[in-house]
């Protein structure tokens, strides 16, 4: 009589050790469904935020290199006046007739 007490007792025991395990995968499977639901709306908040800073960065680009076309000419002749412009003189620490 006390070998099949301990076996009904063991017998509840993986029973409710079972329903345990089945509650737990439960719980698991709706919060992995529940993170799936969240993480795709940050991903696609992060889809679209990146689509708008690569809309920008173009944008940008396209400016910028419509502005040095067209200020490229003037640029370049701007340098070539300071270059071209040489006025020799002496540095004005120079002192003549002081050797080192």
């Amino acid at each position: 009589m006390y070998s099949f007490t301990i076996s009904g007792k063991a017998k509840r025991l993986k029973e409710a050790k079972a329903e345990a395990q089945a509650e737990i995968e439960a719980e698991r499977a709706e919060r992995e469904h529940h993170f799936k639901i969240c993480e795709g709306k940050v991903l696609g908040r992060r889809s679209e935020i990146e689509s708008q800073i690569q809309k920008l960065t173009q944008e940008i680009i396209n400016t910028q290199t419509a502005s040095v076309n067209l200020h490229k000419e003037d640029a370049i002749n701007m340098l070539l006046n300071c270059v071209m412009q040489i006025q020799p003189q002496l540095h004005k620490n120079y002192r003549n007739g002081i050797t080192g």
